[in-house]
């Protein structure tokens, strides 16, 4: 059973042994341009890539890279097996969710975009 909260300093388990995830800080992670596109290239290519695959992908030093992917694999948002890189599934849901949000809000007009929302305003 997966638990969700939103102000863990990290991901882990609860004091029940369920695994728990920050989604706050895994969606602010997908927010930032060099994670975005490691888990948009990691999201199109199912079949996992190594550290080399996504340094020529990226374009990212090997220092930069190798951070994010610490970053992200603490996140649970990638996940190393046998040398190769896979978004997980969590991963997967976050950036389709962000796609979303980054859709609906460049679809607004910036106008209506800061003004208060009622019940009818909101899709």
């Amino acid at each position: 059973m997966l638990m969700v909260v939103g102000n863990l300093a990290a991901s882990g388990t609860d004091v029940a042994g369920r695994k728990t995830c920050d989604v706050s800080k895994a969606m602010s992670k997908l927010y930032k341009n060099s994670p975005k596109n490691i888990a948009r290239i990691l999201y199109d290519d199912r079949t996992g890539l190594g550290f080399g695959d996504l340094q020529t992908g990226t374009g990212l030093d090997r220092n930069k890279l190798n951070h994010e992917l610490i970053s992200m694999r603490n996140l649970d948002l990638v996940k190393l097996v046998d040398g190769r890189y896979f978004l997980t599934w969590y991963g997967a849901l976050l950036l389709e969710n962000a796609d979303i949000c980054e859709r609906s809000l460049s679809e607004m007009g910036e106008d209506k975009l800061f003004e208060p929302a009622d019940s009818d305003s909101v899709d």
